[in-house]
């Protein structure tokens, strides 16, 4: 019988991996961030050249997408299509995902189909090519899977391989970032333990010898690449835990929260998949009743005080709600939320303290489904807090809002069929009335699909995400700048393009490629645009992924800045760099060349002529001995560039 599901799944799957991965080629083409965007294209690149992380250069975060990027470029070669397509096949992977999700946990094909095509349009297409966060929402939500999937078959080895396997899940995702993933063991910890004790006892056993598994592979392999220990330290933990703490401490303010949550224009309107969320947590409110009123049936009064406890609070943050509506004009949709939390929260009451045989039935469908309930919830609250916690547009945070809304769909349709078989009467009109109630549930679904063709038109087709003004233009292409970008839509933000023009920064760009790839020389780049590197198939010279103060580079004053320089002036010498290319005046996140003391010094004492392309600034630089190195010396002193480029030549694709 199971063999034969997994057969009748196979069309659902290959249609739902098909369908995500056109829809994100299709749109997340169009466009360029150059901060963004760049960090996997150029850790992939850094390491097809032989550089290892945490020995040649360091990176936060993102490097389970940098090294799954790795394969795509060796199959297809250093390109655009390559970067779009590995977004893509995750994108079709993570509505299948979704959809074995829904499966798992009780849903209908045609649900989880719906749901799992739904998702594919928030998760990858929004920003279009390999991204930390998206990963790690993938990763986070297969952990999660696995988990729902092992409590609902036997006990038996099949469980016990994906109990082993979540931490190996988790941790693919905590390395493209922390967060969302550290969400998902609170989560995971608490849906075991609603699915009863001796479930979470023998999956937290498996889960602890993957874990200590994992944990020796991170070992063994960190001493054989030769990883450099103060680096993980300080670069992997240390500075990520400083920046995530300083954000949480940042949220701290209410009036923050609110401005941050509820004003934001993607939460200001119903047909918005953040809305999502409310609804979620909405059904919440009567679920809860319902679970206090079946957990302390026997305790009335510290059922009763538990429930009026629970209305209080829930009560008070309605009416505040709807005061903050009526006295802030800007509120976007408070007044809804505080019209909607009374409404269930009244609903919630009568569950709680009603008598009838009826009202029974619903409060056991209610209290049967509360694990779930409580997991589409905090599914949905793990994307309000990494969008929150992070610097990324929100839209990047929505990739498990349909999946959270398809769980509530799933516990509501499972209410719909318990009160629809307890309907009272005969004939036509009976009839009637037990299909609209198996059909209110899919208004939900209904109100699911006009929020995803709004996010796909607004966000998707008009690329919010890198904050481009308007539809970027088709006659504009990638190929104009590189062979390799052929596949690109050329379009950058105004910050990003320092304000030229796209067809005079898509000039600028080509033009400072040129050059580049025409000098034998390698160049240090001060700016977003690190693809630079791979385009011109030199050696990514710079100690980190990116320059950010406070995540990527230590704080200046302290000892890890100052090794932070020497390593930075080390990797100079060891590529002969010859020229430094400054993108503009700052980079998106404030960096300047002024940042480095030391570099500014070297660059007054060695500068030998100056080039400008737009908003590229080309320094060269003459020898120590104040001379301009010709180029077969410069090739001789650092010989890895010519291996680079004829590397680099061989990746790309005819």
């Amino acid at each position: 019988m199971f063999q034969g599901r997994r057969i009748g799944a196979l069309p659902a799957i290959l249609f739902l991996f098909v369908w995500g991965g056109l829809l994100c080629l299709s749109t997340g083409r169009v466009g360029f961030m150059p901060l963004d965007q760049s960090i996997v294209f150029d850790g992939a690149w850094r390491l097809l050249s032989g550089q290892v992380p945490f020995r040649d250069f360091t990176t936060p975060d993102s490097l389970t997408p940098i090294l799954l990027q790795v394969l795509f470029f060796k199959v297809l070669g250093v390109n655009w299509f390559a970067y779009c397509l590995h977004a893509a096949v995750f994108n079709g992977l993570f509505c299948c995902v979704v959809y074995g999700l829904l499966r798992s946990l009780g849903a209908a094909r045609g649900t989880a189909l719906l749901y799992g095509a739904l998702s594919g349009v928030v998760f990858y297409p929004p920003f279009g090519t390999p991204y930390r966060e998206q990963h790690s929402f993938f990763f986070a939500l297969l952990a999660i899977l696995m988990a729902t999937a092992a409590t609902s078959l036997p006990r038996g080895r099949r469980s016990r391989l994906l109990w082993l396997f979540t931490p190996i899940a988790l941790a693919l995702g905590y390395f493209s970032k922390q967060i969302p993933t550290v969400f998902v063991v609170p989560v995971l910890l608490l849906y075991l333990c609603m699915r009863g004790r001796d479930l979470a006892v023998r999956a937290l056993l498996w889960m602890g010898v993957g874990t200590l598994t994992v944990l020796f592979i991170l070992l063994v392999s960190a001493w054989a690449i030769g990883v450099d220990r103060e680096w993980v330290r300080t670069f992997l933990f240390h500075l990520p835990g400083a920046t995530g703490m300083a954000r949480i401490e940042g949220l701290a303010s209410p009036g923050r929260v609110l401005v941050s949550l509820i004003l934001h224009r993607g939460y200001s309107r119903w047909a918005d998949p953040g809305a999502g969320v409310f609804l979620v947590l909405g059904l919440c409110v009567p679920a809860w009743y319902a679970f206090v009123r079946r957990r302390f049936h026997g305790a009335g009064t510290f059922r009763n005080l538990l429930v009026f406890l629970t209305t209080a609070v829930f009560l008070a943050a309605a009416a505040g709600a709807l005061f903050l509506d009526h006295r802030w004009s800007s509120a976007g949709l408070l007044g809804g939320i505080g019209a909607g939390w009374l409404i269930v929260t009244g609903i919630g009451v009568i569950l709680a303290l009603s008598p009838g045989r009826r009202l029974r039935l619903i409060r056991r469908s209610l209290h049967r489904s509360w694990p779930e309930v409580v997991l589409a919830a905090l599914m949905s609250l793990m994307g309000v807090a990494a969008a929150l916690l992070s610097w990324q547009a929100y839209e990047n945070s929505l990739a498990l809002v349909f999946a959270s809304v398809g769980i509530a769909q799933v516990c509501l349709m499972r209410l719909a069929g318990t009160v629809s078989e307890d309907l009272t009467g005969s004939g036509i009109r009976r009839e009637l009335s037990r299909r609209l109630v198996r059909a209110a549930p899919w208004s939900l679904a209904v109100l699911a699909v006009i929020q995803a063709w709004s996010f796909h038109q607004r966000v998707n087709v008009g690329r919010t995400v890198h904050q481009l003004e308007a539809r970027s233009s088709e006659g504009l292409r990638g190929s104009l700048v590189s062979p390799d970008l052929a596949f690109m839509v050329w379009d950058v933000p105004a910050p990003a393009r320092h304000d030229f023009p796209p067809e005079e920064h898509a000039e600028a760009f080509r033009e400072t490629l040129r050059f580049l790839r025409d000098r034998d020389a390698s160049f240090l780049l001060i700016g977003d645009s690190s693809i630079l590197y791979a385009l011109a198939r030199r050696p990514s010279v710079s100690p980190s992924l990116w320059f950010h103060p406070g995540l990527t580079i230590p704080a200046q004053g302290t000892g890890a800045f100052d090794r932070y320089q020497g390593r930075l002036l080390e990797n100079m010498d060891r590529y002969g760099v010859r020229f430094v290319v400054l993108e503009g005046e700052r980079t998106w996140v404030e960096t300047r060349l002024s940042n480095f003391p030391v570099l500014v010094e070297l660059v007054l004492r060695r500068r030998a002529g100056e080039f400008r392309f737009g908003p590229f600034t080309i320094v060269e630089l003459s020898d120590e001995s104040g001379r301009r190195p010709d180029p077969e010396t410069a090739c001789l002193r650092a010989g890895v560039r010519s291996s680079m480029r004829r590397a680099g030549d061989s990746f790309r694709t005819p």
